[in-house]
């Protein structure tokens, strides 16, 4: 309270009418405080209304307090804050009376900072690590387990549409372009998006436990020795879900040098488009195995991905000209039960709109890559006939490319095809496979069980180990 008056001194030198929202109101009533509001208003000569920041009740009370305010006349010319240190220490005094006006406790009550006793293992040096490293691999195996049967329910009922259009049709070119190239595409990305959701429930949270600020602080020293901070730690976190606003939110960061940094690093971190990726490619490595690790695999991926951007963050850091150093300096929340309604709404939110991002590309970037759908030549097998095509003369041209990998033109083909969107890989690979001509099979398994059977010209299997190993590195 004392920290955020001091802010609200300076807006009231500013002579400029304003609304204060006081947040964290369940934080007061559960340490068995007080706030005195009426008086913080007479105070501060301006009206104050408490907000729930997770379920945004009080919310219309302040956007009606500042429509009250709207016809205020407002100084033509705002004053100019130069606070000397003198004034400084008196306007900090000023803010610490006026709290102890308003802030009471009830004798009977303990407070919440007993919570913080766990501060001395998760921001421990050694401990805070593993601790760190242990809660990321919880919540990536969790993305395996805990999502598979919404991922059967998707996969179902994609597989049954793409029967079904395939069924009603019949044998034609609009059959396969619907079948193959718009349902099995779609298809065999969104049903990766329980997975998307699963891991922004994570996050959203460990953000709102209050973990979320301790693993900046934790990440702040190895950061430093890069030559960032952790400032850096939101963007590049922001990085996991998606590099455009990540880079955008890289603005925060005050010194030009550690931003510039920033951004060059972000696109290393493992995205969400990616996730549809490594959970098909993981799927096929450990297929039968306990989820836990793929979860493992995951984890390291995701690490990996830091560990290259750390390389390279040290690289410019001893290459670029020396900056202004960069100071971390951050408020740790106190520890709290996560809203359950609060932290699902924001997990479904994102997940929406990262559906609304991809989804125009997942729609209609895989369906020309229904290659029979172009065909040179209506003889031979499917199979054939899709590499004769125009799409498959194209994997042609660029098979030396990708022939070191150990992969052929079809994988070479969905490699290209996810140059505009990551996810894009695995709905090219489920069209190319023609997985919606497998019956009832899942979208998912018959996917799987085509990479399984694949083979080159040579009759050597097409995804091995060492293929997949370097398709998750590629990616």
């Amino acid at each position: 309270m004392n920290r955020q008056l001091y802010l609200v001194r300076q807006v009231m030198e500013l002579r400029i009418p304003f609304v204060l929202a006081v947040t964290m109101m369940d934080i007061v009533k559960e340490s068995g405080r007080r706030l005195d509001l009426d008086r913080l208003s007479e105070l501060l000569e301006a009206p104050v209304v408490a907000v729930d920041g997770r379920l945004g009740g009080g919310v219309r009370d302040v956007v009606e307090a500042a429509r009250v305010l709207a016809g205020a006349r407002i100084p033509r010319s705002a004053a100019k804050i130069d606070w000397d240190d003198s004034r400084i220490e008196r306007e900090v005094a000023v803010a610490e009376s006026w709290t102890a006006q308003v802030v009471f406790k009830a004798p009977d009550k303990s407070s919440l900072e007993h919570l913080r006793r766990w501060d001395r293992y998760l921001l421990h040096p050694i401990w805070g690590v593993v601790a760190f490293v242990a809660i990321m691999g919880v919540l990536f195996s969790s993305i395996f387990w805990a999502a598979a049967p919404l991922m059967d329910l998707v996969d179902w009922i994609f597989a049954e549409a793409a029967w079904l259009v395939a069924g009603t049709l019949g044998e034609s070119v609009l059959s396969d372009f619907l079948a193959n190239g718009v349902v099995s595409g779609v298809g065999a990305v969104l049903v990766f998006v329980p997975q998307i959701f699963i891991l922004f429930l994570g996050f959203t949270l460990l953000e709102d436990s209050g973990y979320l600020a301790r693993a900046a602080t934790i990440v702040d020293r190895p950061l430093h020795k890069v030559g960032l901070s952790g400032r850096a730690f939101v963007p590049i976190l922001s990085g996991f879900a998606c590099a455009v606003p990540a880079i955008m939110a890289s603005r925060n960061i005050r010194s030009a040098r550690e931003r510039w940094i920033t951004v060059f690093i972000i696109p290393f971190m493992t995205c969400s488009a990616r996730l549809p990726v490594y959970a098909l490619l993981l799927t096929f490595l450990f297929h039968g195995e306990s989820a836990w690790l793929a979860g493992l695999a995951m984890t390291g991926l995701y690490i990996g991905g830091l560990g290259v951007g750390a390389v390279a963050s040290g690289a410019l850091h001893r290459l670029l000209p020396a900056g202004r150093e960069s100071h971390f300096l951050m408020e740790l929340p106190i520890y709290r039960w996560p809203k359950v309604g609060f932290t699902l709404r924001i997990a479904i939110r994102r997940t929406v709109n990262y559906v609304k991002k991809a989804g125009p590309t997942i729609f209609f970037r895989p369906a020309p890559v229904g290659g029979k759908s172009c065909p040179l030549s209506s003889r031979g097998s499917p199979t054939e006939q899709l590499q004769e095509s125009v799409v498959g003369q194209v994997g042609r041209l660029v098979e030396p490319v990708f022939a070191p990998m150990g992969l052929d033109w079809r994988a070479g083909l969905s490699i290209i095809s996810a140059f505009v969107a990551r996810e894009v890989f695995v709905s090219s690979l489920a069209v190319i496979f023609s997985i919606a001509d497998t019956g009832d099979d899942s979208l998912q398994d018959s996917l799987l069980e085509k990479m399984r059977t694949a083979a080159t010209a040579d009759g050597t299997p097409l995804f091995t180990v060492a293929s997949v190993t370097g398709l998750l590195v590629f990616s």
